[in-house]
């Protein structure tokens, strides 16, 4: 639990009412007393806050974006009240039960991105992770650079898909065999909190890799990447091209994409862009699927969804080894990839049919999309084939 201490930030929203509880983390205690007023190394760990905030500590007061700094980490701290150690077997040497953790100040500054800036925070720390006098910071076996919304209360649902979920986070961090309760004072994260997709652009290679200097570098990317102009309007959207272009930036000077995948597999992933090759073998049970081009469907849309329809057949007749019908019988499904929670997914019976489906996707208000997926198969197939999203 912590506090903030002397702050420029606007008064703390109340605890939340059912706090949760997290593993403790396994750390040796080296620390036998402390004495107020002094000086120490200490683990900061931003997501332990009571109030649910996310302070992150920065170099600088000044408001920018993307708020970049460290949610978890060793800091200089100031001891605010004597403690103890317990004696093995747990007699008593003056501390209380209740008095176990100790009272430190971090020096910051410190930001949040909901509400802002706090000059120093009072934390109680796990003895744990306190240092003495003098000790150096040991050197992290993980160095983690977390590119997340910056609107963390957004969802307040708990989820294991939605990137917007601060529960999805803390799960990753804090869960029982989170980083935290893992590797407590072996690790360090940095946290890039981002509101616009130009912030990406903002978010230097070359500073993490100089910023990461652990044993094992890595970076964890919760953002969902559409191929929207207007993808900023949508919480926890960012677009595509941006977003993949900060990833290769990452993975070029050698920090590679731990979460959710390295980006070439993830863009396969979230672009639908496996389906089409991967329906070409039967054992992979994929239904019959082919690719549509934007630029097809300016020049002819009718004649893009004939041959849509036809090449599909095609593949249902070589593959699955069943009669074709015909075309103006053909049920299927359209659907864009770079679209989730099952949005973008339109069903469609023949070519005219196909032909306004096909101009519907496509053109909507501030697309980027050039790809479209033409299936055989139904809707409910394909909802309940794609899960949550």
């Amino acid at each position: 639990a912590f506090w903030p201490g002397s702050s420029l930030a606007p008064s703390m929203p109340p605890p939340p009412e059912s706090p949760p509880v997290f593993p403790e983390p396994r750390a040796p205690v080296e620390v036998s007393s402390l004495e107020t007023g002094m000086a120490v190394l200490a683990f900061y760990h931003a997501s332990h806050h009571p109030h649910g905030l996310r302070y992150v500590h920065t170099c600088h007061q000044a408001e920018v974006l993307p708020l970049v700094g460290l949610s978890s980490g060793w800091l200089r701290a100031t001891v605010l009240r004597p403690w103890r150690r317990h004696a093995p077997g747990g007699e008593d040497v003056g501390i209380a039960e209740s008095d176990e953790y100790i009272h430190v100040r971090f020096e910051g500054p410190f930001r949040d991105p909901l509400v802002g800036v706090a000059d120093s925070l009072d934390v109680f720390v796990h003895p744990g992770l306190v240092r003495l006098p003098g000790s150096s910071p040991p050197t992290p076996l993980l160095s983690a650079l977390a590119v997340r919304w910056w609107d963390y209360r957004c969802n307040k649902q708990w989820s294991d898909y939605s990137v917007t979920s601060d529960g999805l986070h803390r799960d990753l961090i804090d869960g029982t065999c989170g980083v935290y309760p893992t590797l407590a004072g072996e690790f360090e994260l940095y946290t890039a909190f981002v509101k616009h997709s130009s912030d990406l652009d903002r978010i230097s290679a070359h500073w993490a890799q100089a910023a990461l200097h652990g044993t094992n570098t890595v970076a964890w990317y919760l953002l969902w990447p559409l191929q929207l102009v207007s993808a900023d309007n949508t919480a926890g959207s960012v677009r595509e091209k941006k977003f993949f272009s900060l990833c290769q930036r990452m993975e070029r000077v050698g920090i590679r994409s731990g979460w959710p995948h390295p980006a070439t597999l993830y863009r396969q992933l979230c672009g639908k862009l496996w389906i089409p090759q991967m329906s070409l073998n039967r054992d992979y049970r994929v239904p019959p699927t082919t690719r549509v081009q934007y630029a097809d469907v300016r020049a002819d849309v009718d004649q893009a969804a004939a041959r849509a329809i036809s090449h599909v057949l095609a593949v249902r007749r070589e593959v699955w080894g069943k009669e074709d019908v015909a075309a103006h019988d053909f049920k299927g499904v359209a659907k864009l990839g770079f679209s989730w929670q099952g949005d973008d997914v339109l069903p469609f019976k023949g070519v005219a049919n196909l032909a306004r489906v096909l101009v519907k996707l496509f053109e909507q208000r501030s697309s980027e999309q050039l790809t479209c997926l033409v299936s055989y198969e139904s809707l409910d197939l394909y909802l309940l084939s794609s899960g949550p999203r």
